[in-house]
């Protein structure tokens, strides 16, 4: 009967005469007092203007600006061997730092405690992969290998989200020992139906958990996890939120979702561009999509550098450019547009057919070499390629190496 566990119906006894097994009724909520008589709601809802108004005017304390919060779980989703790895390690290596924030991709991003560990389990890569990816990765982001004593790297060993071996981690998230999970990838460390919603719902719910362990007065970790785009999906190149497999509980789920896409040359990823599809928090300073390559800096050592705006006319109308006022070499015109060999036979081929370009020899490095140059426009009609030229063919040098 409502507001007994047994007994006579209320009203019957007052609560001082009540018998020992009659529990009175609470008073319930009213328009003065929403909370009135409630004991779970209080403890875990936000109510109150002033409360709301504070809240409201708190500035938010970012792990990564304007990208990421500590204890929540970021999606890094895209193609096959477009970079998502690389930029998962680029993130733990400034994670292991014990210096100030260093930027990444432009925005700044906080070293974790250096009390805490980062567990990374690893299902893509071996031990000896994985060893030389995070110290490739450190070298790039300039951080001393001193914070490989902070990492637990669990390679290529089956552990699955909710394993006895994750369970364990749960216990080290309890003690206030870790810092951040990295998760490569979600379909084999959290195997389940991309489209079956409960089971998606379920693995994020076990991240949940895992995350609350942590203890009160600490950061909780944050989940990096690495999820594909869709098999059947755009290829990458403009994949969104509807392009990750299982993207419905995935990306709902998600606080976070950076969309990772690369640029290919001879099947080798060149460059690569991530796109902030959703954040958590609503910045207002909202991040542009960013593409970097890891190229060697003047001490030949890998770094990341930015690369301009992506060019999306014709191969040929850049290639055209790039010879206007000088000749240049199948070679140098491959690296600068960043395409294979055949990419630019194909493209001096066209421009040939168009009557745009000319042959002529130069000299790279002491040894005579073709090269092209545009013609100029009243040129590109067949007429006889006489001296129009000749002035720039002095000025192709060992550049064009």
């Amino acid at each position: 009967m409502p507001g007994y566990e047994e007994g006579p119906p209320p009203g019957l006894f007052d609560e001082d005469e009540a018998p020992s097994n009659v529990v009175p009724m609470r008073a319930g909520p009213t328009k003065e007092d929403p909370f009135r008589g409630l004991v779970h709601l209080p403890a875990i809802a936000l109510f109150g203007r002033e409360r709301i108004l504070k809240l409201a005017a708190t500035p938010v304390e970012y792990l990564w600006k304007d990208i990421a919060v500590a204890g929540t779980v970021i999606l890094i989703a895209g193609p096959p061997s477009e970079g998502k790895t690389t930029l998962l390690f680029l993130i733990l290596a400034v994670r292991l730092s014990l210096g100030d924030p260093i930027k990444l991709l432009e925005r700044e991003l906080k070293p974790a405690n250096p009390a805490q560990f980062i567990v990374l389990i690893e299902g893509e890569h071996s031990e000896s992969s994985t060893s030389r990816k995070l110290q490739k990765s450190l070298t790039i982001m300039g951080v001393d290998d001193a914070g490989l004593r902070r990492i637990i790297v669990v390679a290529r060993k089956a552990v699955l989200v909710g394993s006895r071996e994750w369970l364990d981690v749960e216990l080290m998230i309890g003690a206030g020992l870790v810092s951040d999970i990295g998760i490569d990838t979600l379909a084999r460390v959290a195997p389940a139906e991309a489209n079956d919603e409960t089971q998606q719902v379920a693995i994020f719910n076990q991240l949940a958990k895992a995350i609350e362990r942590a203890p009160d007065g600490l950061d909780r970790p944050t989940v990096w996890a690495i999820a594909h785009t869709r098999k059947n999906g755009r290829d990458g190149k403009d994949a969104g939120l509807g392009e990750v497999s299982g993207s419905v509980q995935r990306v709902g789920q998600s606080d976070t979702v950076l969309i990772v896409r690369g640029e290919k040359v001879d099947g080798q990823t060149v460059s690569t561009t991530v796109k902030f599809e959703k954040l958590r928090e609503d910045p207002d300073d909202y991040p542009k999509p960013f593409t970097y390559s890891i190229v060697k800096g003047p001490d030949g050592q890998p770094c990341i550098a930015g690369v301009t705006k992506r060019d999306e006319r014709p191969l040929e109308d850049r290639a055209l450019d790039l010879m206007r006022s000088e000749a240049r070499t199948k070679t140098w015109l491959g690296k600068q547009l960043n395409r294979s060999n055949s990419d630019i036979e194909v493209v001096i081929t066209n421009l040939f057919d168009a009557r745009a370009i000319t042959s002529v020899k130069v000299n790279v490095g002491g040894r005579e070499r073709s090269a092209f140059i545009a013609k100029p426009q009243e040129h590109r009609t067949g007429a006889s390629d006489d001296t129009w030229y000749q002035t720039s063919i002095g000025r192709a040098s060992d550049e064009n190496e």
